[in-house]
């Protein structure tokens, strides 16, 4: 008579469970095994090469403090990467820095050095004076807390005290100009 094998717990089980028991060292060698991809899977989703560590290091948190939950219907890593994909994801549609960002065509501009060739000079005077008139295309109110914001760096609150206007209706108006810009007014 055939005799059923019971089913042993593979290694990778039995890490995963001793980590979602709270064994430090098991955490530590599970979290190792997958630290390459989850490093390269980050790289190729962020467009920042100085987000990466921090969104390793709270892919990571997140994963940490939901281990628990682990149910095992996908491999480890691909749950990992589920999360570092939700953590990328909110990072940059939240951080304020990526969401309201306007000042990609400032920051170009303030990088070219004062003492640079005449034609890098023409270049600075031209790329700047086509990004005012898209921005005169945009209705008024967008229009003025667009300037204030990429042309003279003022940060949410100084606008909103400026402008006598809520910080989320200043943060409102700089996403809708972004979009506008983007689809060219």
């Amino acid at each position: 008579m055939h005799r059923l094998q019971e089913h042993s717990p593979s290694p990778g089980q039995d890490l995963i469970e001793r980590a979602q028991a709270g064994h430090k060292l098991s955490i530590e060698k599970l979290f190792s095994q997958i630290d390459d991809a989850v490093h390269k899977f980050i790289r190729s989703k962020s467009s920042n090469s100085n987000d990466i560590e921090d969104l390793v290091q709270d892919t990571y948190l997140q994963a940490l403090s939901s281990i628990s939950r682990f149910q095992n219907k996908a491999s480890f890593s691909t749950w990992v990467m589920g999360i570092a994909l939700n953590v990328v994801r909110n990072h940059y549609n939240r951080s304020p820095q990526y969401k309201y960002m306007f000042n990609h065509d400032v920051a170009y501009l303030e990088n070219i050095p004062d003492s640079c060739s005449p034609e890098k000079t023409v270049e600075k005077q031209n790329s700047y004076s086509a990004l005012e008139a898209r921005v005169e295309c945009l209705p008024e109110a967008i229009r003025e807390t667009v300037t204030m914001y990429a042309f003279y760096g003022l940060s949410y609150e100084e606008i909103s005290t400026k402008l006598n206007v809520s910080v989320s209706c200043v943060k409102s108006r700089l996403y809708r100009g972004r979009l506008l810009l983007k689809v060219g007014c």
